[in-house]
């Protein structure tokens, strides 16, 4: 995709992730506060080092993502443009994360880590 880009992309994950770079599958729309999936099934996948993910999200209707971090699932609604709690681990370590995100319309803001 084009980076820093407003509008329309379709993005592939690749291969391989490398560590603290965010990727994401699926047809987004991107707009210059946050990003909207227009596809089902849509992805944002990343490799990272810390104890704690949230989410800053929202969805006109409530949207299931299921979040897969080093082969254990949850599952977690998102309504309301608010902070959502993903995972929280026992101790800062290296994970792969992936958000897959069941309907079209989430609106993706921001990844926060501790």
């Amino acid at each position: 995709g084009e980076f820093n880009t407003v509008g329309i992309q379709k993005l592939k994950l690749p291969k391989t992730l490398d560590q603290n770079s965010l990727y994401l599958d699926g047809t987004w729309e991107f707009s210059r506060e946050f990003a909207t999936n227009k596809t089902p099934d849509a992805k944002i996948s990343i490799k990272y080092s810390a104890k704690e993910v949230y989410l800053v999200a929202g969805s006109d209707a409530t949207n299931t993502i299921t979040v897969l971090q080093d082969g254990k699932k949850a599952n977690v609604n998102i309504a309301n443009t608010d902070i959502y709690k993903l995972t929280i681990n026992a101790v800062a370590g290296e994970h792969t994360l992936q958000i897959t995100i069941t309907n079209p319309g989430l609106n993706a803001y921001v990844l926060r880590f501790r």
